[in-house]
């Protein structure tokens, strides 16, 4: 058995995972990771993003996209641009289970010339970051109402 089977990310989440529990996955993630204030924004007037997080005081807007075959291309990367406006971010994230297409990295060096922080994670980057995760996430989120009461009753 693999041993990264745990992991939030492995090769086999990667192939098999929704493009909702990659989101999710993503999230839980990046507050391993150290991110705060880790929300999932995405659905109807989002503004582009699907998460936005707080790291080291510098707000970051994530679109992820999730593909069963083939790499990301351009127009994932004008959704992260509007949403890195819409957020007033100061990095913008594009995420993949996959991998990009070599027109949005030259895209990403003329934004990067221009002043803008865009990064890019493809799968292989998820799978690298997930080697050396924390076991619990650096900052733990009070429960919500809901939450709470269904500790009160386990309790």
């Amino acid at each position: 058995m693999d041993a990264r089977i745990n992991q939030i990310f492995c090769p086999q989440r990667l192939r098999l995972v929704t493009w909702q529990a990659l989101e999710r996955g993503i999230a839980r993630f990046l507050a391993h990771l150290g991110f705060s204030d880790v929300s999932i924004v995405g659905g109807t007037g989002d503004g582009g993003a699907d998460i936005v997080a707080v790291l080291k005081g510098k707000r970051w807007v994530i679109q992820a996209k999730f593909r069963s075959q083939g790499s990301i291309s351009m127009g994932p990367v004008k959704e992260v641009m509007s949403a890195y406006q819409s957020y007033a971010a100061d990095v913008a994230l594009l995420i993949t289970n996959r991998t990009f297409h070599d027109s949005v990295f030259l895209h990403r060096k003329s934004l990067k010339q221009n002043g803008y922080d865009i990064r890019l994670w493809d799968g292989d980057e998820l799978l690298r970051r997930s080697e050396n995760l924390r076991e619990d996430p650096w900052h733990n989120r009070e429960p919500r109402d809901y939450q709470r009461q269904a500790i009160d009753l386990i309790h």
